[in-house]
């Protein structure tokens, strides 16, 4: 489109490395300073001079990139962001990033960084692109005891995604939404308030006592509330238990862009969970790295170490 070409030529323009799960997958590397090479990401790019900007880009931030490159003529995913003031359009067209298929995580060398990986995100987003690679995934971390950390990403894939969401649930050890994107899930799920309203607590606890893993063990269940606190889910002997963890406030003069806030913690996330720490650490490493990108236009890596 005509619009990509022209925003490129503006004098104040730069890349990111964008995509949700990248985002959050950049954001851990950069919270794992003294782990370097800790991170790989799989996608799907167009033979094209976006394909390698988002190479680029994407190794830049220290993560390792295994794009499977679409040979059809479809172009590289794009995202233009327009900024005015607090304000912002994007325009975005997912090109190649829509045809991933199986076939590139199977070949050996690909396998062997899965099998490697302590734990896997997968984004709610990609079962609209290859439900049975999320589905590989998956059993591969239940089948070598690995974390499956599942996003639900927007609140239409709960609502028109459910089949794909829903097998995957068996599997999934960590699940993270924020609390659109639970409602979304209670209202498909049929699940009963507990006043006068569904809420998302009302979800959280549904999911933890209703939707068990395959092999028994605990779900931990992530539900951001933007300046709210974070709601954490789990089961214990039987029991639900679910505990708020306030977020951080940032003062409003100091916020450029809210949009990352949710891949940003859910990177924080991850770089302290692969680490063994508790959840509350986990957790508070989460509502840092939000508080750190909000402070940027998008999701734009700092060149300083975490202060973490």
């Amino acid at each position: 489109m005509p619009i990509y070409e022209e925003v490129a030529k503006m004098p104040d323009m730069f890349h990111i490395a964008g995509g949700a799960t990248q985002n959050s997958i950049r954001v851990a590397q950069w919270m794992l300073p003294d782990n370097p090479d800790s991170t790989a990401f799989f996608g799907g790019v167009g033979n094209d001079t976006q394909g390698e900007t988002l190479r680029r880009v994407a190794t830049s931030d220290g993560v390792l990139t295994r794009y499977q490159v679409i040979e059809d003529g479809t172009p590289t995913g794009t995202c233009a962001v327009l900024i005015n003031g607090l304000n912002r359009s994007m325009v975005t067209n997912l090109g190649a990033a829509n045809k991933f298929n199986i076939d590139h995580l199977k070949c050996q060398e690909n396998l062997d960084i899965v099998h490697n990986a302590e734990l896997r995100f997968v984004s709610g987003f990609f079962l609209t692109v290859s439900p049975d690679t999320a589905m590989l995934v998956a059993k591969d971390s239940s089948e070598r005891k690995k974390t499956f950390m599942l996003n639900l990403s927007a609140p239409f894939i709960p609502q028109f995604f459910t089949e794909p969401l829903m097998a995957l649930m068996p599997y999934t050890d960590i699940l993270i939404g924020n609390e659109s994107e639970f409602l979304a899930l209670g209202q498909t799920l049929g699940v009963a308030a507990s006043g006068e309203a569904l809420t998302p607590e009302d979800v959280v606890r549904h999911v933890a006592l209703n939707i068990p893993k395959a092999d028994g063990s605990a779900r931990l269940i992530l539900c951001t509330q933007g300046a709210d606190p974070t709601l954490v889910g789990t089961t214990e002997n039987g029991e639900v238990k679910v505990t708020s963890h306030p977020a951080n406030l940032i003062p409003v003069e100091e916020i450029v862009d809210t949009n990352g806030a949710g891949d940003a913690f859910a990177g924080g996330f991850i770089s302290r969970f692969v680490l063994g720490r508790p959840v509350e650490e986990c957790i508070a490493a989460g509502n840092y790295a939000a508080g750190v990108i909000i402070r940027h236009s998008g999701i734009s890596i700092p060149k300083e170490r975490p202060a973490f």
